[in-house]
């Protein structure tokens, strides 16, 4: 699955054959797309999140934001840089194995609802990722323009309901992350203008308030073409 321009297709690789999905996007900056089961997603920063499953029919996830990028955590889908803050990530309400998934976006305190988290002093946020290193689930990491953030959804007893709150991990200011993290087996790696940087835990338990990051690049210097011969 590809998109450019404002149109999104799929690609056979046993034919060589492309076909159009949908072609009318509404112009913008590029996509986002992401694959949850039998069902793919794609957001583009200038329309709501559409959705479309094996048979190739797309359709609008009406109640969905207008997101620049998308990105599926556990069983809910995530999406920042909205049109309406580019700051804030929302995300979906919990999958319970209706199909379609994730198609209710408003904000509740309930346990399996949906929910928005923002933080301003961030800026744009460029990515969005996970590190599985809290005991109550994942973290969600947040790269944005002006630092990294994170916050982890925790569930708790409220008089009998089982409610959620959002519990940030972490919030520093410093050359944040680019668009493209990604996690492996390591941590995530993500890039700034500083390089290249592996961030393997998030407050964690051996070392609380502590990030475990490491820069992986190394700057070349001055001098590292002087005996080059080409």
């Amino acid at each position: 699955i590809f998109g450019y321009g404002t149109t999104v297709a799929r690609y056979v690789i046993s034919t060589g054959t492309v076909t159009n999905i949908k072609t009318d996007f509404t112009a913008n900056s590029g996509f986002s797309g992401q694959r949850y089961g039998v069902y793919f997603f794609v957001a583009n920063g200038a329309d709501k999140i559409w959705r479309f499953d094996q048979t190739f029919a797309i359709t609008e996830v009406a109640a969905s934001p207008i997101a620049s990028g998308i990105k599926v955590i556990g069983a809910r889908l995530f999406a920042f840089n909205l049109s309406t803050d580019s700051t804030a990530v929302a995300y979906s309400d919990l999958d319970d194995g209706t199909n379609p998934p994730f198609t209710d976006w408003t904000v509740n305190t309930l346990a399996d609802g949906p929910g928005l988290v923002s933080n301003r002093v961030a800026g744009t946020a460029n990515a969005v990722e996970a590190i599985g290193d809290n005991a109550l689930g994942q973290v969600v990491v947040v790269f944005s323009d002006n630092g990294k953030w994170a916050f982890y959804i925790n569930t708790i007893d409220s008089a009998g309901t089982l409610s959620k709150v959002d519990v940030f991990q972490m919030s520093r200011t410093d050359s944040g992350g680019a668009r493209g993290a990604i996690t492996t087996e390591l941590g995530v790696a993500y890039v700034n203008k500083e390089g290249l940087f592996l961030l393997s835990g998030v407050n964690n338990s051996a070392n609380t308030f502590k990030d475990l990051e490491f820069n992986t690049s190394r700057l070349l210097g001055t001098s590292f073409f002087n005996d080059l011969t080409l």
